[in-house]
Parts: C-alpha cells; structure tokens; sequence
C-alpha cells in the first residue's frame, strides 16, 4: 500500500534490467523535456520476460505473443541504417 498515493502497488519484475543503460529521449511538450527511457532492445526483451511469467502464472497470453516478442527483439538488436 502506498498511503501517499492511496493506491496498492507491485514491484516490477526485472526493473533492474530495465532501466540499464536508458536512451536519451525528448517529451514533446513546450519547448521539449529531455528524459531517458529504457532502451528499446531492453524493453522488448523486458515484455518478453514478463510475458513468459505471467504465461505460467496466469496464462492469458497465447504462445503467437511470444513468437512476436522474439522476432521483435531480433529485428531491434540489427544496428539502424
């Protein structure tokens, strides 16, 4: 329970893995806000951890979700062009 929020919360799987190396990143509001986001690769390969966990916990994912996953992560570890 987080009383300052008056909301229950979970910790995040893997959220050390995450946030590893983030990439530079602009919000879009006003003249921009630079932040950093979890790398692109690393947050496929996040989902893709976290589905396979939930799959057995609770198995609402079908096992396609999981083949797209894969190539997702395959095509964003190719370097950009």
């Amino acid at each position: 329970m987080l009383p300052a929020l008056k909301t229950n919360a979970q910790p995040l799987r893997f959220l050390d893995f995450l946030i590893r190396d983030p990439a530079p990143a602009v919000v879009l509001h006003g003249s921009g806000i630079y932040v950093h986001v979890p790398a692109p690769e690393r947050y496929a390969v996040h989902k893709l951890i976290l589905s396979l966990y939930r799959y057995i916990s609770w198995p609402v994912e079908e096992p396609e979700y999981v083949l797209v996953k894969t190539m997702e992560v395959e095509r964003l570890s190719k370097p950009s062009r």
